[in-house]
């Protein structure tokens, strides 16, 4: 995980000061025991990083804790997100080109038959 560190500006856009690098593995390992929770955690670490820019240039050190906190596994379970604006146009579209389609081209000018 990447956690970035900005500096607020009120008047202009805030600026980035730099990042720390979290690796979750750190926190957490799979749980051979327990087919519910199917990772545990490793306990709660208290960190001071190296604040880094442009990757090996630090700038002060970030100061915080984590801790992974685990979530049950459900078997058949699957969270679905609701349909963004692109997706829902799409398929009024499509819908729509559905209904008015009858099977036949559409004709373009005069028919002659």
């Amino acid at each position: 995980m990447l956690m970035e560190v900005m500096d607020y500006q009120h008047l202009t856009e805030d600026r980035s000061l730099g990042s720390v690098e979290l690796h979750v593995s750190d926190l957490a390992r799979e749980s051979p025991a327990d087919s519910q929770y199917r990772y545990e955690s490793t306990g709660a670490r208290e960190v001071a990083e190296p604040i880094k820019i442009d990757g090996n240039t630090c700038k002060g050190h970030l100061h915080y804790r984590a801790e992974f906190a685990s979530a049950l596994n459900l078997k058949h379970v699957h969270f679905d997100a609701d349909e963004n604006e692109i997706q829902k146009a799409a398929h009024k579209v499509q819908h729509n080109h559905e209904n008015d389609s009858s099977g036949t081209l559409p004709t373009v000018g005069p028919s002659f038959c």
